[in-house]
């Protein structure tokens, strides 16, 4: 009796085992297969991580979050970088959160909204607390709406939450359908209160940068003023009815999408790129267009002492004079020359170079005269930003002067056209 039913134990054991591995592997295989599926393009970070890299599809109890005819964006959260974030999961869905811990395993857990969730970056692993629990892992994945908290800073976002840890730095990233990524976008980088067709010709333009970008394995999209600044969740309705009317629809030339780019203030007119890049023809559509109308642009003024300026340019000779040698035809100073004192030569700085070197916020634009007064060197000038594309300043004026966003595109980036993400033809074409 004791031998059998010891056999009997022996059975239900071996069985139990069987099925348990068999879970655990398919878990793995699917993992594996989405993984190339959502991650045709990895992110640096993704190459480097050293655990195995968690996916989307089947970690998520919210299937409304991922729908295979949406087109996903993955933005490296640079602005929220920490080596200690909060999340706190929060919206009308149900959240859940998926990782794998070095002792424990792998899971998948719901969280509670509210719940705030810290993680700390130790050893280049992610430590933190759910309900209660300690747990240790690379990488984690949270699935629905989260408020992430990064020293002062609060932002909320939704589709997927990935972290990840590097250099004792919490490092994260928002998998994002790129309609609500452009929500995010026009509400850091654009007004809402200004008229409709100059909120959808912006909008077609983050969008046409955005997936542009997210074509290049070479290229990370990420939050801050080098790419395009994302704030998250807009709850602003007039942005998400401009990014509904026009969803997909990005611009081509000669059937290629186009690197888009765009500025506060063109102080007047947009710079030609083949003017000053040596005859560069790469972008053709960014040519030297004039405002349609007189509007007023941004002007400005900054001063600097002389001793001062030459320090951060490192010129170290006795300079006599200070002058702007060269501009482009929209009056965009390409060179200042320095005369030295002594021998009269002369040493020529590019005029981008100054401004970076300066600050871009002190030196708002290339479009500047140059004034000495006694030990002081002032700039004054008009515009805001490198002047390429579109001028959100003159795009704001045009559609309060009824331009329709067919017409604002048009102005700014001549001889293209419009197409979809999701279409594999031209679906429109500009009036």
């Amino acid at each position: 009796m004791k031998r059998r039913t010891f056999l009997i134990l022996m059975v239900l054991i071996i069985k139990f085992s069987v099925l348990f591995s068999t879970e655990i592997c398919s878990l793995e295989l699917e993992r594996d297969k989405i993984f190339r599926k959502e991650s045709a393009k990895k992110s640096k970070l993704e190459t480097k991580a050293l655990a195995p890299v968690l996916t989307i599809k089947d970690i998520s109890s919210n299937v409304s979050l991922y729908e295979e005819d949406n087109y996903f964006l993955d933005v490296k959260l640079e602005s929220m970088t920490s080596n200690e974030i909060s999340v706190i999961p929060c919206g009308n869905i149900v959240n859940s959160v998926s990782f794998s811990d070095f002792a424990l395993g792998n899971f998948n857990l719901i969280v509670k909204n509210n719940e705030t969730i810290t993680f700390e970056s130790k050893d280049n692993v992610l430590n933190f607390v759910i309900n209660g629990n300690s747990y240790v892992s690379r990488e984690v994945i949270f699935a629905g709406n989260v408020k992430i908290i990064s020293g002062k800073k609060q932002k909320e976002y939704t589709g997927f939450l990935k972290l990840n840890t590097l250099d004792s730095k919490v490092i994260l990233y928002n998998k994002v359908e790129i309609e609500k990524y452009l929500e995010g976008v026009l509400e850091k980088e654009f007004p809402s209160n200004v008229d409709l067709d100059s909120i959808i010709a912006q909008a077609i333009a983050i969008r046409t940068y955005a997936y542009k970008k997210s074509l290049s394995e070479s290229l990370e999209l990420c939050d801050t003023t080098h790419c395009q600044v994302f704030n998250g969740v807009s709850f602003k309705p007039q942005i998400t009815e401009a990014v509904k009317m026009t969803k997909g629809v990005i611009l081509t030339y000669n059937r290629e999408v186009i690197s888009v780019m765009y500025s506060a203030d063109a102080g007047g007119a947009t710079e030609d790129w083949a003017e000053v890049n040596n005859g560069n023809t790469t972008f053709p559509y960014l040519t030297k267009v004039v405002d349609p109308f007189e509007i007023k642009h941004i002007e400005w003024n900054y001063s600097i002492k002389k001793n001062s300026l030459l320090k951060y340019l490192g010129i170290k000779k006795d300079i006599s004079d200070i002058y702007v040698s060269f501009v482009s035809s929209t009056g965009r100073v390409q060179k200042i020359g320095f005369v030295d004192k002594e021998t009269k030569k002369i040493t020529l700085v590019n005029g981008d170079k100054l401004r970076n070197i300066l600050g871009v916020n002190n030196i708002k634009s290339t479009l500047f005269n140059i004034i000495k007064k006694d030990d002081l060197v002032i700039f004054t000038g008009k515009g805001y930003g490198h002047g390429f594309g579109l001028c959100q300043k003159t795009c704001i004026e045009m559609g309060k002067n009824d331009y329709s966003y067919e017409q604002i595109l048009d102005h700014f980036f001549p001889n293209t056209e419009f197409a979809n993400i999701y279409d594999s033809e031209i679906v429109m074409a500009k009036k």
